[in-house]
């Protein structure tokens, strides 16, 4: 058996260190503290014994019997040394297509990546693209915030600016506005916390602020018989 400090390990509880690549090891998306996404390229190959983290996530599945399931829609590329990994822009777009309620949907590799080429069409004050194409695709990036922040609703090809600001009811939400609307917390001491009537933001078809949003509100606004 093994000992440390005098004191016997237990083998059904070992701790692995797994040799992860840093970021300029590996290419992919990387979401910054104020919700901009920001497409990152690979510098140098893995040092050393280094792997790409999603390169350890599909060899540990492998291990486990379900790297199948893992990657069922998910392309795999050669990493270091051959290995097969899945590729970062079809990771993006899997994770896109599963957070489709919350608005991580139109961040797509292929404008983060124009963004990236871009950026001194951007303001550095509101972040906004004053207007311009990619050379590389062709991509037009006027009127998109840069790193599409989310939420960044709908597909790519919808062009969701991405939204700079939380909450903010000046703008449409197409444009980068946003609604509050609390499922929890939404009372102190006896006094509502929820949005009043009249707080809305532009073109949206509820302005009597922001209840939760249940079968009685769809109901209320004469959506019901839409859902199928």
């Amino acid at each position: 058996a093994m000992k440390v400090d005098g004191q016997e390990l237990n083998p059904n509880r070992a701790v692995y260190l797994l040799p992860a690549a840093t970021q300029f090891e590996t290419s992919g998306s990387a979401t910054a503290s104020n919700r901009s996404v920001q497409w990152r390229e690979k510098v140098i190959e893995p040092l050393f014994e280094s792997r790409t983290d999603h390169m350890i996530m599909y060899q540990l599945a492998e291990k486990l019997g379900f790297a199948k399931e893992l990657v069922a829609k998910i392309k795999l590329v050669p990493g270091k040394g051959g290995m097969m990994e899945p590729e970062p822009e079809s990771m993006l777009e899997e994770i896109n297509r599963g957070t489709w309620t919350i608005g991580y949907t139109g961040q797509s590799p292929t404008r983060l990546k124009a963004h990236m080429r871009n950026m001194h069409l951007f303001d550095v004050k509101t972040l906004r693209a004053k207007g311009g194409k990619d050379a590389a695709t062709g991509y037009d990036i006027t009127g998109d915030y840069f790193g599409l922040p989310w939420p960044c609703f709908g597909t790519p090809e919808m062009k969701h600016p991405g939204s700079p600001n939380l909450y903010d009811t000046s703008k449409h939400v197409m444009d980068g506005g946003g609604n509050f609307r609390a499922n929890f917390g939404v009372e102190r001491d006896g006094v509502s916390l929820l949005a009043e009537d009249g707080s809305h933001s532009v073109g949206s078809d509820i302005t009597t602020g922001y209840p939760e949003f249940d079968h009685i509100l769809l109901k209320k606004l004469g959506w019901w018989d839409d859902l199928t």
